[in-house]
C-alpha cells in the first residue's frame, strides 16, 4: 500500500491507541495468574496480536468483552511442544522465552524476518545457565527444552531492557530469585513499567543494589486492569500539533517525557537529545525538528540500530529523501532542516515508526510526500492513516504500489 500526502497543517484531536507496552505485560501476567482477569482495551496492534497468539498456544483463553478481554489463565495445563509465532514482536519473544522456561514448556519460537536479526543471545545464554537447553534449528526458530531453576541471573542492561523485563516476569514462577546487571540499564522506565505491572498481581520485585530480588509467590489476579493510552504512538501526533486524548500524565511510560522535550525544542535553534532513556522518541522529535526548523543532534542512541530497522540509518535516509540534511553517526545523528524541505518518496524500510515519522514530517514539506509500504504502521497502529486523516491530513491511499 502507498500513501500520497498533500502537505498541510494538522490540527484537532485524536484518541490515543492503547499502549502495546502495557498490553504485553498485563496480558502475560493475566495468563499466569491463579484466576481470571479483565484487561482492556488492548487495541489491534500486530505485536499485541502475536503475544495473544502465543499465550493461547500455551493454554490461556481470551474472550472479547465490552472494553477489553476476559483472560482465563493457563492453570495447570502442561502442553507438549508448542509453536509460538512471534512474528516481528521483540517484546513477545523476549518476554515469553523466560516465561516458557519457567513453566518447563518445550517451545519452538518462530521469528519474523527482521526479528531474526535483533539481539537475543545474552538472554539465551542466561536461560542455558539457568537449566534450559536452547537450540537454534534454523535462523527463524529458537527451541527451548527444560525448566529454569530458582537462583541468581545476570543480564546486560545496555542491549535491551526487554531481557530484564522477561526474566522479572518469569522469576515468581520458579520460586523467586535474584536478577543482577553489571551496568545500570538503559530505558529504565520500561523496567519500572514491568515492576508496576507485577505489583498489581502481587509479585513486585524489590530493588537490591544493582539488581532486583523477586519473591516466588506466583501471581494473583487483581480482577480487572486498564491499559493506558500509548505515549510512544501519541508522540507523533503531538509533535504534529494535534491534541491527543486518553493519555495519563502519571503513566509509567517513559515516553510521556515528549511533552517536556517539545517545550525545550526552539525554532531555529540547536536541540541536543540524550536518547538513552527515550529511544522511541527520536523519530517523532526528528519530524518536529523539520517542522520547527531546529537542528537536532541525537547522542547515546546506538540501540536504535537494533530496532525494526537500523533506525539511525533509516531516519537519515528518510529525511534525506524529503530534502533535509542528515548526518549519520555511530551512536547518533545530526539533522539540519536547511532552507526548504521539498518532499519526496519515502521507503520506511519495514519500520512502522519510519512511516509515521515521514507522515508527520510532511507538515514541513513544500511538495508532496509519497510513502511506500505504508501499511507497515499496523505493527503498532492499524488505524494510523484514518487518524492522520481525522487530524486534517490530506492523503490518497493506493492499494497497489506505483
Amino acid at each position: 500500500m502507498t500513501v500520497h500526502i498533500t502537505p498541510g497543517p494538522l490540527s484537532g484531536r485524536v484518541r490515543a491507541v492503547p499502549s502495546k507496552s502495557e498490553a504485553h505485560r498485563l496480558l502475560i501476567l493475566s495468563a499466569l495468574a491463579e484466576g481470571p482477569t479483565m484487561v482492556g482495551p488492548v487495541g489491534e496492534a500486530e505485536d499485541v496480536a502475536a503475544t495473544l497468539g502465543c499465550l493461547s498456544a500455551l493454554g490461556a483463553r481470551f474472550t472479547k468483552k465490552a472494553g477489553g478481554l476476559w483472560v482465563q489463565p493457563l492453570g495447570e495445563r502442561a502442553p507438549g511442544r508448542v509453536q509460538l509465532y512471534c512474528k516481528e514482536s521483540g517484546s513477545t519473544l523476549r518476554f515469553l522465552l523466560p516465561v516458557a522456561g519457567a513453566l518447563g514448556v518445550e517451545a519452538d519460537f518462530v521469528l519474523g524476518k527482521r526479528l531474526r536479526e535483533r539481539p537475543i543471545k545474552p538472554l539465551l545464554r542466561a536461560l542455558e545457565r539457568g537449566g534450559c537447553n536452547v537450540q537454534w534449528p534454523d535462523p527463524g526458530k529458537i527451541r527451548i527444552v527444560g525448566r529454569l531453576r530458582s537462583g541468581t541471573y545476570e543480564l546486560p542492561g545496555d542491549v535491551s531492557s526487554q531481557f530484564i523485563s522477561g526474566m522479572l516476569l518469569a522469576l515468581p514462577l520458579m520460586g523467586g530469585g535474584n536478577l543482577m546487571f553489571p551496568r545500570a540499564p538503559e530505558s529504565g522506565a520500561y523496567i519500572g513499567m514491568t515492576c508496576r505491572a507485577m505489583e498489581a498481581f502481587g509479585g513486585a520485585p524489590r530493588q537490591r543494589g544493582q539488581g532486583f530480588w523477586v519473591p516466588g509467590t506466583g501471581y494473583k489476579s487483581p480482577g480487572s486492569l486498564s491499559v493506558g493510552g500509548d505515549w510512544s504512538n501519541a508522540a507523533f501526533f503531538l509533535c504534529g500539533g494535534v491534541r491527543v486524548e486518553g493519555l495519563d500524565p502519571e503513566s509509567a511510560q517513559g515516553d510521556r517525557a515528549v511533552l517536556g522535550l517539545m517545550e525545550e525544542m526552539r525554532a531555529g535553534e540547536l536541540f541536543e537529545l540524550d536518547a538513552s532513556g527515550v529511544p522511541d522518541l527520536v523519530p517523532p522529535l526528528a519530524a518536529l525538528a523539520l517542522i520547527r526548523g531546529a537542528t537536532l543532534k541525537v547522542r547515546r542512541a546506538g540501540r536504535l540500530r537494533l530496532k525494526e530497522s537500523d533506525r539511525i540509518g533509516a531516519i537519515c535516509r528518510v529525511m534525506r529523501g524529503l530534502g533535509a540534511r542528515a548526518l549519520e553517526e555511530p551512536e547518533g545523528l545530526t539533522l539540519c532542516p536547511g532552507q526548504g524541505i521539498p518532499g519526496g518518496i519515502v521507503d520506511p524500510e519495514g519500520d512502522h515508526r519510519m512511516a509515521m515519522m515521514a507522515a508527520i514530517a510532511s507538515v514541513a514539506c513544500s511538495g508532496d510526500v509519497v510513502i511506500r509500504d505504508a501499511d507497515v504502521v499496523a505493527k503498532s497502529d492499524p488505524a494510523f492513516w484514518q487518524r492522520f486523516r481525522q487530524a486534517g491530513g490530506r492523503i490518497q491511499i493506493l492499494e497497489e504500489e506505483p
